[in-house]
């Protein structure tokens, strides 16, 4: 395994609906940076591999999930009779990424860029995001909304840049969640 991190490195791809690269054969393998960027990914790494195109500041990964139920219960009952699972999903993924650049802004979902000019778009566009677990699988999102936030820029040169950026998944064919989990 690459490092001690859980997270060995996210990658995101400007088109949704891209295939991964070739997962694994077995647990305790990763797949590469190189190829990831041979299959049109930017990846996003630990600091202390260095060998990927961004950096993660914070080992912290928020998953917010939502859970939606029904509590079905007798006329004066003191307790539910029955929970009924209506839905659930994952709302979104965010991350603190270090070190950043205009280049990575631009796989921005919300963002159009012109020659030396960025603007708000009216419309989303959505990208494939893959989160890979060390050495154990991958989390793929094949249809994602990917923002960037709480952008930080350093004052002068040398000064590293940070944000956040959240990850929203979209229902797709075959991913009725946004989303799947694939172990090694």
């Amino acid at each position: 395994m690459a490092n001690t991190s859980i997270v060995n490195r996210v990658a995101i791809h400007a088109t949704a609906g891209t295939a991964l690269p070739t997962l694994p054969a077995s647990p305790g393998s990763n797949i590469s940076q190189s190829d990831f960027a041979t299959a049109g990914f930017e990846t996003i790494g630990s600091r202390e591999l260095r060998s990927d195109n961004y950096d993660i500041d914070e080992e912290t990964f928020t998953f917010s999930v939502e859970e939606r139920f029904h509590e079905t219960m007798a006329p004066l009952s003191h307790g539910p009779d029955e929970v009924l699972l209506i839905g659930n999903k994952v709302n979104a993924v965010e991350i603190v990424l270090y070190d950043i650049d205009g280049a990575l802004l631009t796989l921005a979902s919300d963002m159009t860029f012109g020659s030396s000019q960025a603007t708000w778009a009216n419309s989303y566009t959505n990208r494939t995001v893959a989160i890979e677990i060390n050495g154990l699988g991958i989390f793929e999102f094949p249809n994602a909304v990917v923002t960037f936030n709480n952008i930080e820029m350093g004052m002068t040169d040398g000064q590293v840049a940070r944000c956040t950026m959240t990850i929203k998944p979209v229902n797709s064919s075959g991913y009725p969640g946004g989303w799947r989990y694939e172990e090694y």
